[in-house]
């Protein structure tokens, strides 16, 4: 819940404040707020591909316990490349967060981020049978998956069962390419020079500019395309899908205070939350039920999870 600006996150609503629709429908909020303590799974790609910047994500540890979790809330932390390793089980301790992070080294160029994010479920799970925790999955990774076995739209829908929410903050690619090291580069064109070559385009010499143009291509067209619409969730990246999909975020950084930024701004997002409870008054119908939420203050700024399957429906 943001202010009109959208530079603060609201607190002081009461349940009156708010009306929820499931499919359009009017519901009855059926529990008071109450603050669940939290438990969070740090889930850190550590692969080759991000080595230039895993000095910067060992740093995210103790910002993570210091500004999401709070007293009564515990963290994990684990690391995938073609493996996923558990470096840290649940805990309140930051020195154990700090010794987990120290951990992380550079692994193969795998990156199964969805059999991750499957694996921090199952460990949130486990952790909490009864579910009277809130669920958190902080993804700190390139957004692109490399080797899963796991379903993108199977593992979102899992994730909406569960009640996990979902934050990624996306490794910049560009910062990843700025900090790598430098290789000492192969000679072009077996180190004939531009103007001996020959042109099959006829007539111009070739120069420097366009040897490499021929080689590399030009930079515009390895820009990711823009998105125009939103209507098939899992045409999107999965950070993309999963964050959207659980009612999460995305961000992204190109330097530590940006990655501080991230955290900070997670951190006041899930202590900022309302938490509302209703039993759907149409759970007879199967499929995606869509969620409306209105607040009875002009201007606010709400954002809440887009919805859940329910009885079997289909995506």
């Amino acid at each position: 819940m943001l202010d009109p600006d959208g530079h603060g996150y609201v607190n002081g609503l009461q349940p009156s404040d708010f009306e929820l629709f499931d499919n359009d429908k009017p519901q009855k909020i059926t529990t008071e707020f109450t603050q669940l303590p939290m438990s969070v799974v740090l889930l850190i790609q550590a692969n080759s591909e991000v080595e230039p910047v895993l000095a910067t994500l060992k740093k995210s540890g103790v910002l993570l316990q210091g500004l999401v979790t709070g007293q009564d809330s515990d963290v994990a932390v684990t690391a995938f490349d073609h493996r996923i390793q558990h470096l840290q089980d649940f805990t309140k301790d930051p020195d154990k967060i700090e010794e987990a992070m120290q951990k992380l080294y550079a692994g193969s160029s795998s990156a199964k981020l969805i059999d991750a994010v499957a694996d921090a479920d199952r460990m949130l799970k486990q952790h909490d049978p009864q579910n009277t925790r809130r669920r958190v999955i902080v993804l700190l990774s390139r957004n692109l998956d490399k080797g899963s076995e796991s379903h993108l739209q199977e593992t979102a829908r899992q994730m909406q069962f569960d009640n996990v929410i979902i934050y990624c903050v996306d490794i910049s690619r560009a910062y990843t390419a700025f900090n790598k090291k430098m290789e000492y580069p192969r000679p072009e064109n077996g180190g004939i020079p531009p103007e001996a070559q020959g042109n099959i385009a006829g007539g111009i010499p070739r120069s420097q500019t366009t040897t490499i143009q021929q080689q590399n291509g030009n930079a515009l067209n390895t820009l990711p395309p823009i998105y125009n619409g939103i209507k098939d969730l899992f045409k999107k990246t999965p950070a993309e899908a999963f964050s959207q999909f659980t009612g999460g975020r995305m961000y992204s950084f190109a330097k530590q205070r940006g990655l501080e930024t991230a955290i900070s701004d997670i951190g006041a997002e899930l202590n900022s939350q309302y938490l509302l409870s209703y039993s759907p008054n149409n759970s007879n119908e199967p499929g995606f039920h869509t969620i409306t939420v209105r607040v009875n203050r002009p201007g606010l700024r709400v954002y809440v999870r887009p919805g859940y399957w329910t009885g079997g429906g289909q995506y």
